[in-house]
């Protein structure tokens, strides 16, 4: 999985070189609430990683019960993917993505919350 990721990055580096424009503030305040969204779930799904008893995931890439490294290494990716992605794209659409992200998370969250998932790292 690490060498899927950092070949992935490899690979996307130059694109997002040479195709980056520069971010406003409202680019960089959605960037970071997108990123805080990431690491919120994130934590929440080590959480179930480590009550596996308790309850489960419904991501179906992880599994029901992925391990701590798995989630680790798909968030990490995730919110690395999302930034690059983000840098790449025009101003506009990276707006529009960082706000799908926000919106995606925060529902992922709080449906997690109310069902007794916390944050734990």
């Amino acid at each position: 999985m690490k060498k899927l990721l950092l070949l992935w990055v490899g690979l996307s580096y130059p694109a997002v070189c040479l195709a980056a424009e520069p971010w406003d503030r409202t680019d960089i305040a959605l960037g970071l609430t997108s990123t805080a969204a990431l690491v919120v779930d994130w934590g929440q799904t080590r959480y179930i990683a480590k009550h596996p008893k308790q309850c489960s995931e419904t991501n179906p890439y992880l599994g029901e019960h992925p391990s701590i490294g798995r989630v680790d290494a798909y968030f990490t990716g995730v919110i690395v993917g999302n930034l690059l992605l983000g840098n790449w794209l025009t101003p506009d659409k990276r707006k529009l993505l960082f706000g799908a992200v926000i919106v995606t998370e925060l529902l992922v969250i709080g449906k997690n919350r109310a069902v007794g998932i916390k944050a734990e790292f």
